[in-house]
């Protein structure tokens, strides 16, 4: 069954369709069976170019797309996804918990997409380099905000690094350039052992 129509500015419907699908839905249109057309009929060759060019391009629009999305994300909350980024960075020598405070509110994609991004880049961290044993991520929501703290009991390191030589702190850096992005803000608090 077709899509329910989306009512337009005027209160009238129309039908939501991309420009790849119109055109892939003409090529199908200008296709005709084998035996209609002469098989070196000079149009036949040049469709069929465009039809699979248009298909193709449909494809990779919808890959472009998919990868917008961070996939531990895709069809699931929040909530779900930093759980799921806990369950996947925990072994025999790590312990993961995620912990939820406040109620959870579902939040614009991109801001979702971000702090699942900022999520996995901060766990990376934490298993790459901690040597910790336990970690958990801890999202917060509030009135008007959201804040999310990464926590763990591994090895500290020297928070001036992240200006003093930003090269060896590549992944922190990738964190706050999202975290500034969103017009957050971002603190770490390490001690080196």
């Amino acid at each position: 069954m077709p899509p329910a129509p989306w009512p337009n500015a005027s209160g009238s419907h129309a039908r939501s369709t991309t420009p790849s699908r119109r055109i892939c839905r003409a090529f199908r249109c200008c296709s005709t069976p084998s035996n209609a057309r002469p098989p070196d009929h000079p149009a036949r060759d040049r469709i069929r170019l465009a039809r699979e060019t248009a298909a193709d391009s449909l494809a990779e629009t919808r890959q472009l797309i998919g990868d917008l999305t961070p996939a531990v994300l895709d069809g699931k909350s929040l909530v779900d996804a930093l759980a799921r980024i806990c369950t996947q960075a925990r072994s025999d020598t790590v312990d993961t918990i995620a912990v939820v405070e406040g109620e959870p509110v579902r939040l614009p994609m991109p801001v979702e997409a971000a702090l699942v991004r900022i999520a996995q880049g901060a766990v990376s961290n934490v298993v790459r380099h901690a040597c910790a044993s336990r970690m958990a991520i801890t999202l917060t929501y509030y009135e008007d905000a959201v804040r999310l703290d990464v926590v763990d009991d591994g090895l500290g390191f020297d928070v001036g690094l992240l200006d003093r030589e930003p090269s060896k702190a590549f992944g922190l850096n990738s964190i706050r350039r999202r975290v500034e992005l969103l017009d957050g803000s971002m603190s770490v608090e390490s001690e080196p052992d």
